[in-house]
């Protein structure tokens, strides 16, 4: 399975998770979409690109370190994105279609390097 294929898989479970205003452990997140956690850092990074280019909260912060409850460090220049959580629980998730493995490897080849 591609990156992208495995982001795809994801999504679904951070919208669910979104829906019920909880944050979710990388490791929980891991086990739902049969993926090893500590693999999923570059494969949020797909969700990362994706929701920054159509403008949406970064659905991928609510993923959080078991050890410390936090969100990792996205390198964003606003202050608010290490915790974005509200944006991303506001966020009416079920109006827009979860994007394709081949539209998250689009918007993160045309993001690479920015």
């Amino acid at each position: 399975m591609t990156r992208p294929e495995i982001a795809e898989k994801a999504w679904p479970v951070l919208t669910a998770q979104a829906k019920t205003r909880q944050t979710i452990e990388y490791g929980v997140l891991g086990q739902a979409i049969n993926f090893p956690a500590y693999f999923l850092g570059p494969v949020l990074e797909y969700i990362l690109r994706y929701c920054k280019l159509k403008n949406l909260p970064q659905l991928q912060s609510i993923v959080v370190s078991k050890e410390t409850g936090k969100a990792t460090d996205w390198g964003s220049d606003d202050p608010s994105s290490l915790s974005p959580h509200a944006a991303v629980f506001d966020y009416e998730w079920s109006r827009i279609p979860p994007p394709t493995a081949a539209e998250l490897d689009a918007v993160y080849k045309q993001l690479q390097g920015q």
